[in-house]
């Protein structure tokens, strides 16, 4: 009956009665380093890395240093919360001396710069948070970029 073979997928002979491939295993078989890996020697697809997407952003981190006086800007909004209530003041304060540091580059090749400036007046947004039993604390201080520098 040499007409009547079995055939598996894509026309190929069926696998009767074949050995396992594992051959040359010895007693320590699927053991070590390779355990599992079926793709032993190949190499992933190129340019799998996920590149960052979007426009950079600019990112400065700056130190205030100075004897300097906080002054509140305009008028006060009092907003009630659940557990107390939130002070939302505009301010200024100055004058401060500044020390800003930029990274330039990414991973090893990063360059750190530093440099330093003295402004007379800074202005910002400040949020204080009071509690039901009077305790205060800043939830936000939000400094904008000063506009004179020396």
């Amino acid at each position: 009956d040499d007409s009547a073979v079995e055939t598996s997928r894509k026309g190929r002979p069926a696998s009767k009665g074949k050995k396992s491939k594992t051959k040359g295993k010895g007693k320590n078989k699927g053991k070590g380093k390779n355990k599992g890996k079926k793709n032993k020697g190949k190499k992933g697809k190129k340019g799998s890395k996920k590149t960052k997407k979007g426009p950079q952003i600019r990112t400065s981190r700056a130190s205030v240093s100075g004897i300097a006086t906080v002054r509140r800007l305009g008028s006060v909004k009092v907003i009630n919360k659940q557990d107390g209530r939130e002070i939302r003041s505009q301010f200024a304060l100055g004058p401060v001396d500044l020390k800003v540091s930029r990274k330039f580059g990414s991973g090893k090749d990063s360059v750190t710069r530093t440099a330093r400036a003295a402004s007379p007046q800074l202005e910002g947004k400040m949020y204080i948070f009071v509690s039901a039993n009077g305790k205060a604390e800043v939830t936000k201080f939000h400094v904008n970029r000063p506009s004179i520098v020396q």
